[in-house]
């Protein structure tokens, strides 16, 4: 009996402990989660934390392939140095000190890593080295750098056996840089994403997945699980309507007048008429260097929206026509440039002793006060006439958005006589007219020349083609857009006329000359009209129109900001010069660089010496079109055709961007187009293909100017 209770008492003595016990480990769990929970919660938070993590971003490539934007993973590589077992790292740290000499760190020898891996790892065994667990080895590494990592000795073990750590990270990358920067737009974490980026951001976004991470010093965060370093599915790409070679020109030519007028700012735009995609848009302005980048996008955003001047009298006569108030026959007195409206006195760009002309020669001229009186006449007698104005304008599609597919596009300013009261007054139509009282972006202005160029027919500009996912098309733009009518046969053929006249023989007849034909208009607005006395009087200057005139490809508008140069100020002087470059540069490579002949063809069959070089398209159609067979080696764009023993190879060309190319055998169009898209000066002495040339092939390009002699 005295045994059994001995035995119970043992038992309950046991029970009471172990019930002590779990009361105290409640009482603590209560404590730890909700006394201390914030406590240690927050302390967990400091070092271990759920990251939101996504795949890298699509690409954004040129309408040929080109890349425009792409993200670019790169991996910090760090060595948890005591976690290797002795056996693993001590017959594997000579190798592994070569290798980070030789392929990462070359700053030290194999033998200089091998002491600094050495005492790292006694330090960190003997806990008087801090950092040793997160070693720094190598930073801004690539995926196929990082898969060579992986197989060095002691780290081809792992995390958990070798002690390698990588840090994911990824920048997003422009190789063409500036070079249509704004229109491609910016990827920004905390801020909101402009440009193609922003606009497309669902379709780029890569995957995303929500991975542990822990902290290790200096803010660096690594995956907690090591199959977390595993690249996840990047987002879509988009092939764009930018052509490379026409951007490049446009950014060059506006680039190149800013310089010279030292104007604040510069916008150039190239568009297809039939399609209205855009090939180039070029916004560059001057940062608080004086130095010009593409900041906003004056093209389409707020920052661009202006008084367009003289190149609105377009959207005036087109609805005069449009109405029936007139023809191009109708006479207007110009009284020598002066005419007060209401107590607001009008001039004209300059003083002449004109009177009665006709509407066509008001226009060609560009005289303010023969289209503000036509205007003035026909539409600001009635409330009527004025809403009519209006009414027309917005059937020109200049009251709203282009629609264009990019983040940040502005709203136009069209005044109306119900809506805009306040701000409406006896001269509003006569100032309108001629391209004030008003505001519109470039691109808005532009699309408007645009559809005179298409007949009359209104296409909605646009800068993507398709979208791609994995190989497949899952979206396409612009081809099935159903352009709208925005007026008759008769009234485009008539303003079509009036443009070819401005640069025959109006005001911008120094681009009479040009190689390609061209129509526009020239536009000059003044900005600081409530400057004071004395101060210097700042204009905006513009040209838009579209070449070559007789069967339009392109329509382009330029607009520089900002001009105060005497001798600058007006749309003929700063702009038109633009332009004229523009549709001359362009023109020589689109569709017209059949440079190699069918002669030059069985010349070269016929294995006689010389080599022929070109555009690749051109090349083989030529060849195709003579029935001369070839053996194509690559798909680059600019290739060297050879002789093979009777068998002509068609081989790429590599044209470096600091390297004086080789352009002997090429036609002189190809030749040109090369070099000043590298940014040289290029003199052509002779005729017919490329003999020699004054700087040798193969160089560092060290001064701009370089002649070509031709044979």
């Amino acid at each position: 009996m005295n045994r059994k209770n001995e035995l119970l008492a043992r038992v309950y003595v046991v029970m009471t402990v172990f019930v002590l016990f779990t009361l105290w480990v409640m009482v603590k769990v209560v404590e730890i989660n909700i006394v201390e929970g914030e406590k240690w919660r927050g302390k967990l938070k400091q070092n271990i934390q759920w990251k939101e993590v996504e795949g890298d971003r699509g690409s954004i490539f040129a309408d040929d392939g080109s890349l425009l934007a792409a993200s670019q993973p790169f991996f910090e590589i760090r060595f948890d140095i005591v976690t290797p077992d002795n056996k693993t790292f001590q017959s594997g740290v000579d190798s592994l000190a070569h290798y980070i000499s030789t392929e990462l760190r070359p700053d030290k020898s194999p033998v200089g890593w091998k002491k600094e891996l050495l005492k790292a790892r006694k330090g960190g065994l003997n806990k008087s080295l801090e950092g040793a667990r997160y070693y720094f080895i190598a930073n801004n590494l690539d995926y196929n750098q990082l898969l060579r990592v992986r197989n060095y000795p002691v780290f081809r073990k792992g995390r958990f056996g070798g002690g390698l750590i990588e840090v994911q990270k990824s920048k997003r990358v422009k190789p063409f840089e500036s070079m249509a920067s704004r229109t491609i737009g910016v990827d920004r974490q905390n801020a909101k994403k402009i440009g193609l980026e922003g606009y497309f951001d669902e379709y780029l976004k890569g995957q995303s997945a929500k991975r542990l991470y822990k902290s290790l010093s200096n803010k660096v965060w690594i995956p907690v699980y090591e199959q977390d370093n595993q690249l996840l599915n990047k987002g879509a790409d988009l092939i764009t309507t930018i052509n490379i070679g026409i951007q490049d020109v446009v950014h060059q030519a506006v680039l190149s007048k800013l310089h010279e007028n030292r104007a604040e700012a510069g916008v150039g735009i190239v568009m297809d008429v039939e399609t209205g995609a855009v090939k180039a848009m070029t916004s560059l302005s001057k940062d608080k260097n004086g130095a010009y980048q593409e900041f906003y996008n004056y093209a389409m955003g707020r920052e661009g929206k202006y008084n367009p001047g003289s190149t609105f009298k377009l959207a005036t006569v087109l609805a005069m026509l449009e109405d029936g108030h007139a023809t191009p026959e109708t006479l207007v007195d110009l009284e020598r440039g002066q005419k007060v409206f209401g107590d607001k006195k009008m001039f004209d760009s300059e003083t002449h002793d004109l009177r009665w002309v006709t509407l066509e020669k008001a226009f060609v001229v560009s005289s303010n006060v023969g289209i503000a009186k036509l205007a003035n006449e026909y539409y600001n007698k009635s409330s009527e006439g004025r809403k009519e104005f209006i009414k027309r304008l917005k059937s020109f599609g200049l009251s709203q958005k282009t629609g264009i597919t990019i983040e940040g596009e502005s709203d136009p300013i069209i005044k109306d006589p119900d809506l805009d009261k306040k701000n409406w007054s006896g001269i509003t139509i006569p100032w309108m007219a001629h391209g004030y009282e008003l505001e519109l972006t470039p691109l808005q202005l532009l699309t408007f020349y645009n559809a005179i160029a298409n007949d009359g027919n209104l296409v909605k500009p646009y800068l993507v083609n398709e979208i791609i996912q994995d190989g497949k098309v899952i979206r396409s733009f612009g081809q099935n857009e159903i352009p709208s009518k925005i007026a008759n046969e008769y009234s485009v053929i008539q303003v079509k006329k009036m443009l070819e006249k401005v640069v025959q023989e109006g005001t911008a007849k120094n681009l009479k000359d040009n190689p390609v034909k061209i129509a526009g208009k020239t536009g000059t607005s003044r900005i600081n009209f409530n400057a004071s006395e004395g101060e210097v009087k700042v204009y905006t200057a513009s040209f838009a129109g579209y070449f070559p005139a007789d069967q339009p490809k392109y329509s382009c508008i330029v607009v520089m900001y900002g001009v105060s140069q005497q001798g600058n100020i007006y749309g003929s002087q700063s702009a038109a010069p633009v332009f004229g470059r523009i549709a001359e540069k362009v023109m020589r490579f689109e569709g017209d660089r059949q440079q190699i002949t069918e002669n030059e063809i069985r010349y070269a069959s016929a294995g006689l010496p010389g080599k022929i070089k070109g555009y690749q398209d051109d090349v083989e159609e030529i060849l195709n079109y003579a029935s001369v067979p070839f053996q194509r080696k690559n798909e680059k764009s600019w290739v060297e055709i050879e002789n093979n023993n009777g068998e002509l190879v068609s081989d790429g060309l590599r044209i470096l961007k600091k390297t004086i190319p080789d352009v002997r055998g090429m036609g002189v169009r190809d030749a040109v187009y090369i070099l000043e898209n590298l940014g040289m000066e290029v003199k052509v002495k002779g005729v017919g293909r490329v003999l020699k040339q004054s700087l040798p092939p193969n160089t560092k390009i060290k001064q701009k100017e370089i002649t070509i002699f031709l044979d």
